[in-house]
C-alpha cells in the first residue's frame, strides 16, 4: 500500500515537473521580452529633429523613396540637424512608421553607437535621408527622387561607406511613412549584405514555430509554462515601442495579430529567401561566358608541377593537403605540398594566370563584392592592432598598403596614424572604389611587382596584410617592396602560419588552405631569412599571440560546405535540385551542435595557442637597414 503511493505521488510530481518543451517556450517568452527592452532603449536614444525657420542648406541634397514627398518643415529641420551635429548623412525615421518596419530598423541599428561605427550594416526604412552634396558625388548617386525600396537600401549602405563617421538617423516628426507589403518588405532586406534575408526568415521562422508549439502544447496539456513564447511576442512592439518618438498607427492591435501575421507571412518570406529572383537575375545573365570558358575542362587552369620549394629551393617535398574549392565550389582540386627543410607550405601545381582569373571572377568584385564587403568589415580593432604595429619604431608619413582590397585597413588606420597619408594598391576593382569613398589618400591599381618601380624611395612603411599568400613569387615580392621603401622604412606583414598545429588537425578543412587562391604560406623562419637576405632587421615578430581565433568552428563550416553545399544560385554550376536544397537544410540543422561545440572548443585553446610558437597567422615588421648591391 505503501509503495503504491510512493508511485503514485512520484507521478503526480512528474506530471507537476515541466516539460522540457515547456522551458524551452519560456525562455524564448523571456528572450522576446527582454530583447523587448533592448530595442526599447535603442528606439528612446532616437534623435528627433526639431522645428526650425533656419533655411535649407545650399550643400543638402535629399533623396526620396517612391511614394514620398518631403514637406518644408522636415526639410529645414533636417538641414538644421545635419549642420548642427557636423553630420553628412541623415536618414530619416518617420514618426508613424509601421511596427514590423520600426523593428527591422531597430535591430539592427543602434543610435548610441551607429556614428561611430565606421562599418556598421546600414538598416533604413527606405524613406528619404539628407546628404551633402560631396558625399553625393563620393557614392556615385545619380537619382534622388522616387527611388525604389531595393535601390533605395543599395544608396543607403553607399552613402554610410562614403561617410562612415558622420552618419546618423532621426525621427522625422511631420513625415508620414508609405505603406509596405509583405513583398516589398522581403526585398528590403533580399537588398541588404548577404544573409540579411535568410537570417531573418529563419528569426521568423523560429518565432512561428514557437507560436504553435506554444499554443499545441498549452492545448493539449493546459500548461501555464507554453503560452509564454507567444505572448512575449505579441507585447513585443509595445514593450519596444509604446512612449517613444516612435508611433507606428499600427501599434494597438498587435498583442492580438502580431502571433497571426507572423504565421501568415512566413510563407512568403521562406518563398523570397529560397528564389531570390533578384540574384538569380543576375546569376543567368553570366551563365554564357562561365559556359564558354568551362567548355574545355579545367585541365589548363592548372600549369606544371615544380620540382623544388619557391622559398628555399629544396627539393625535398612531400603532399601535405588535397582539397577542392570549398569557398565558392567552383570545379577543379588542388594539391598544396610541404618542404620538409623549410617547412613552408605552397600549391603545386598552381593555377596558370588564365586559371587565376577564373578562380579569382566573382570572389572579390562581381557577384561576391557584397559579401567580401561584409567580411572585411568585421572586426574594426583588427585592423587599429596592424596599424599599431609600428608603434615605438615609426612615426609614419606615408604608407601603402599592398593588397588592400576594399580599403577597409587604410581607413581603419587613419584613426592610429591621423597625419599619416595611406596608399593602397590592389589588382580588383575595390581600391578604386576605396579611393571613391575617401577611405584613402591614393589609389594604385595593378601588382605591385609592376608598380613599385614608379614608386621609388616614397613609402616610410609597406604592408602586406595577408597579401604574400596570394602571390606567385613571395621573393619578387619582397624586391619590389624593397624598391618602394626610404632606406630605415618598415616592412609589416601579416599571413597564415603553415606551421600551425591545428591546421594538421583539421586537414583540408583549415580555412587558410583556401584552395585555390593561396598559392604560398612561407613558414616564419624562412620568411625571416628571405627579409635578413634583403637587407633587412627583424624589429617584431608576433607569433601565438597573433591568433584570431575560430580555427575549429571554421573548419565545421567548411566541412558543412563540402557535405551539403550552399544551394544559392552561381553561374558555374547548375540550379540546385530540390533534394540539394534539402540537404543543405538538413545539414544547416544537424550543424547546430557541432558549431556550439566547435566554439567552445576554439574559446577553450585558443589562450594555450596565444603563449605557444605557433599559431593561424604571424605578424613581422622589418626595417630596411641596407639594400645589398644591385637591388635596386
Amino acid at each position: 500500500m505503501a509503495r503504491r503511493a510512493d508511485r503514485a505521488s512520484t507521478a503526480s510530481r512528474r506530471r507537476r515537473r515541466p516539460k522540457k518543451v515547456d522551458v524551452a517556450l519560456l525562455v524564448a517568452g523571456a528572450g522576446a521580452v527582454v530583447n523587448g527592452l533592448r530595442l526599447r532603449r535603442r528606439a528612446t536614444a532616437l534623435h528627433v529633429l526639431v522645428d526650425t525657420d533656419d533655411p535649407v542648406h545650399h550643400d543638402h541634397v535629399f533623396i526620396t523613396a517612391s511614394g514620398i514627398t518631403l514637406d518644408e518643415a522636415t526639410k529645414r529641420a533636417a538641414s538644421a540637424h545635419l549642420a548642427a551635429e557636423g553630420l553628412e548623412v541623415l536618414d530619416l525615421l518617420p514618426g508613424d512608421l509601421a511596427v514590423e518596419r520600426a523593428l527591422d530598423v531597430l535591430r539592427g541599428l543602434d543610435p548610441a553607437t551607429y556614428r561611430s561605427e565606421r562599418t556598421a550594416v546600414v538598416r533604413t526604412p527606405a524613406q528619404a535621408m539628407v546628404v551633402d552634396k560631396d558625399v553625393v558625388r563620393r557614392a556615385g548617386i545619380a537619382e534622388v527622387d522616387g527611388i525604389d525600396v531595393a535601390a533605395f537600401v543599395r544608396l543607403a549602405s553607399s552613402t554610410k561607406l562614403a561617410a562612415p563617421r558622420t552618419t546618423d538617423v532621426a525621427v522625422a516628426p511631420h513625415l508620414h511613412a508609405t505603406p509596405e507589403s509583405v513583398e516589398q518588405r522581403y526585398r528590403r532586406f533580399a537588398a541588404m549584405p548577404p544573409l540579411s534575408l535568410s537570417g531573418q526568415v529563419v528569426s521568423e521562422s523560429l518565432q512561428a514555430l514557437a507560436i504553435v508549439a506554444g499554443v499545441t502544447a498549452a492545448v493539449r496539456r493546459r500548461s501555464p509554462w507554453s503560452p509564454a513564447a507567444a505572448v512575449g511576442l505579441s507585447f513585443q512592439p509595445h514593450l519596444a515601442l509604446a512612449g517613444t518618438p516612435l508611433r507606428p498607427s499600427d501599434l494597438g492591435g498587435q498583442p492580438f495579430t502580431r502571433a497571426a501575421r507572423r504565421l501568415a507571412t512566413v510563407r512568403r518570406g521562406i518563398a523570397a529567401a529560397w528564389t531570390r529572383p533578384d540574384l538569380t537575375r543576375a546569376v543567368d545573365a553570366l551563365r554564357p561566358e562561365y559556359a564558354a570558358l568551362l567548355a574545355e575542362g579545367t585541365d589548363r587552369f592548372l600549369g606544371p608541377r615544380r620540382v623544388d620549394c619557391p622559398a628555399c629551393g629544396s627539393t625535398d617535398l612531400v603532399v601535405r593537403v588535397s582539397s577542392p574549392d570549398l569557398m565558392q565550389h567552383k570545379p577543379g582540386r588542388f594539391l598544396f605540398d610541404r618542404c620538409q627543410a623549410c617547412e613552408t607550405v605552397f600549391q603545386n601545381p598552381r593555377p596558370t594566370g588564365e586559371g587565376l582569373d577564373f578562380y579569382y571572377r566573382d570572389f572579390y568584385d562581381g557577384l561576391g563584392a557584397d559579401l567580401l564587403e561584409l567580411l572585411f568589415g568585421f572586426g574594426p580593432d583588427t585592423h587599429t592592432e596592424r596599424a599599431a604595429l609600428v608603434d615605438g619604431l615609426a612615426q609614419p608619413t606615408r604608407w601603402l598598403d599592398v593588397g588592400t582590397g576594399h580599403g577597409h585597413f587604410p581607413m581603419m588606420a587613419k584613426e592610429v596614424w591621423p597625419d599619416a597619408r595611406f596608399e593602397g594598391l590592389d589588382q580588383s576593382d575595390g581600391v578604386a572604389e576605396a579611393f571613391r569613398r575617401g577611405w584613402m589618400d591614393e589609389a594604385h591599381r595593378g601588382q605591385l611587382t609592376e608598380v613599385a618601380a614608379r614608386l621609388p624611395d616614397r613609402f616610410d612603411v609597406v604592408s602586406m596584410f595577408h597579401y604574400l599568400e596570394h602571390t606567385a613569387d613571395p621573393g619578387a615580392e619582397l624586391d619590389a617592396a624593397t624598391v618602394a621603401l626610404q632606406p630605415g622604412g618598415h616592412l609589416v606583414i601579416e599571413m597564415p602560419d603553415p606551421q600551425h598545429p591545428v591546421a594538421r588537425w583539421l586537414g583540408r578543412y583549415w580555412v587558410p588552405w583556401m584552395a585555390p587562391q593561396h598559392l604560398n604560406m612561407v613558414s616564419v623562419d624562412r620568411l625571416g631569412e628571405m627579409l635578413e637576405d634583403r637587407g633587412y632587421t627583424i624589429v617584431r615578430r608576433q607569433t601565438g599571440e597573433a591568433h584570431t581565433g575560430g580555427d575549429v568552428t571554421g573548419g565545421v563550416l567548411l566541412a558543412l560546405q563540402h557535405v551539403a553545399p550552399p544551394t544559392f544560385p552561381v553561374p558555374w554550376r547548375e540550379p540546385a535540385s530540390l533534394a540539394a536544397k534539402a540537404r543543405r537544410a538538413a545539414g544547416l540543422v544537424a550543424s547546430v551542435p557541432a558549431f556550439a561545440t566547435a566554439a567552445t572548443v576554439d574559446g577553450v585553446v585558443a589562450p594555450r595557442i596565444r603563449r605557444g610558437p605557433h599559431s593561424n597567422v604571424y605578424r613581422l615588421v622589418a626595417r630596411l637597414d641596407e639594400v645589398p648591391a644591385g637591388q635596386r
